[in-house]
């Protein structure tokens, strides 16, 4: 099984979005569109693990509804260990998951603890092409998924 660990601020929202939410950047439609086409057809079988801080539950808004309304489907999220680095909740989630083959993250923030697997955006443009043609290489690498 491939996967993609998915944050979602400054990857398919970013500086300037005009898209609101309970008062925050929501999803920008350019970047959305974007994503949800390579999904759609670079990697259709791929599966989602929000990463996201938007998976855990606050008293703004259901930003997971926000995103399933949108067309971001996922199969699970990674383990909120209280604030540790983010690179550490996704080898615990993959610790759980033997299943998975390939995998890779989409980030804008410097992952800890992922290697190579960090594909990382800018907070001023979010996800581009080149971002989801490294996730390409990455889930076809043979090499170790460690």
């Amino acid at each position: 099984m491939k996967v993609l660990f998915l944050d979602i601020d400054n990857v398919l929202n970013r500086d300037g979005t005009k898209e609101k939410f309970c008062e925050f950047d929501g999803l920008d439609k350019a970047l959305l569109e974007r994503f949800l086409h390579w999904k759609n057809t670079a990697q259709p079988d791929l599966k989602i693990v929000l990463s996201s801080s938007w998976r855990i539950p606050c008293p703004f808004g259901d930003f997971m509804k926000h995103l399933n309304d949108n067309g971001i489907t996922w199969i699970d999220v990674t383990p909120n260990l209280g604030g540790v680095d983010r690179g550490l909740e996704i080898l615990a989630w993959l610790k759980d998951h033997p299943e998975v083959t390939q995998w890779a993250v989409l980030d804008d923030l410097q992952v800890g603890h992922v290697g190579n697997r960090l594909v990382q955006t800018s907070p001023k443009r979010g996800v581009e092409n080149k971002h989801l043609a490294k996730i390409n290489k990455l889930l076809h690498d043979t090499s170790p998924t460690n």
